[in-house]
C-alpha cells in the first residue's frame, strides 16, 4: 500500500495535532491544502509555527487565501 501524496487537512484547529501524526510520511506528500483556523487552534499554536512545520517538511507554500478567518494554504513538494 502507497503512502498518501495529496492530503487535505480540515480538522478545525487541530492542524498541528494532524502534522504531528503524519510523522516521517509527511514527506511522501507531494500537494497539501490546509485549512488553518487562527480561532480555534490548541493552546501555545499559532498560523505561523503551523506554516513552518509545513516548510520544515520540504514543501514550499503557494498562494494563500483568507476567507471568514480562515486561511487556506497550499504547499507543494518540488
Amino acid at each position: 500500500m502507497a503512502n498518501p501524496t495529496v492530503v487535505k487537512i480540515d480538522v478545525e484547529g487541530y492542524e498541528s495535532a494532524v502534522l504531528d501524526g503524519f510523522g516521517v510520511l509527511l514527506s511522501d506528500v507531494r500537494v497539501l491544502l490546509c485549512e488553518v483556523h487562527p480561532r480555534r487552534l490548541l493552546p501555545d499554536e499559532t498560523p505561523k509555527r503551523i506554516l513552518r512545520r509545513i516548510t520544515d517538511a520540504g514543501l514550499t507554500i503557494g498562494p494563500s487565501r483568507r476567507y471568514c478567518n480562515v486561511e487556506y494554504v497550499l504547499a507543494t513538494r518540488r
